[in-house]
């Protein structure tokens, strides 16, 4: 295999509450010798698996943007683009049998995120994070896209003096292993007390942590 891979980053600071970056890379990913095999095996009375011997490295092309505010807001956003990603592709046979196989598809992944955090009243943590991520995958026709959705949040009490901290946060997070002709769904969505308290110098901490039904 050969690959050109180029890296570029440019970082911006005019003052010190205000910074951007952006950046431009390449990563690469190789075929498994299982998906470049030449051999079909049966897997059941269905579907047998094969590999493709046709199969190139993947060349995944990265562009990155991020701009921090005032040390508190953060927004992120990222773009992946390859022409030959490596994803399993399910077909059906004349006999009613289904090969699954592997292809070189087009993918496009679009991702954004918002964070803030600010400190007030001396004691108190507020953070939270929203973020969104657009997935789409291309081949010979077939065509598989995913939009996700998630959000991070948590209010924090902490007395360094005390050595105590109180928190509740919340999670509301998809994950979507998004493929050419299907869509691998999970996530959490929870809330959850905390509670810790340090003792003996630091030298003992006791927790207690409550996930709500």
């Amino acid at each position: 295999y050969l690959a050109f891979m180029p890296d570029f980053k440019l970082m911006y600071k005019p003052t010190k509450s205000i910074d951007a970056v952006l950046q431009y890379y390449t990563t690469i990913d190789y075929p498994t010798l299982a998906q470049s095999s030449i051999y079909t095996f049966r897997t059941d009375s269905l579907m047998s698996s094969s590999g493709n011997p046709y199969l190139t490295q993947a060349l995944y092309n990265n562009a990155l943007f991020r701009l921090r505010l005032f040390n508190s807001l953060t927004i992120n956003s990222t773009y992946c683009y390859s022409k030959n990603n490596i994803t399993p592709f399910y077909e059906l046979k004349n006999d009613n049998q289904i090969l699954n196989t592997y292809v070189n598809s087009m993918l496009n992944k679009f991702s954004a995120s918002v964070s803030y955090e600010t400190l007030f009243l001396k004691y108190y943590i507020l953070s939270t994070n929203m973020s969104f991520e657009h997935d789409k995958i291309s081949y010979s026709g077939n065509t598989n896209t995913c939009n996700t959705w998630g959000n991070e949040s948590f209010l924090m009490y902490r007395n360094r003096k005390k050595g105590f901290r109180a928190m509740l946060y919340y999670a509301s997070k998809n994950s979507n292993n998004l493929s050419l002709q299907g869509i691998q769904k999970g996530g959490d969505n929870f809330w959850m007390i905390s509670m810790m308290k340090s003792c003996c110098n630091d030298k003992l901490s006791l927790a207690a942590m409550y996930i709500l039904p």
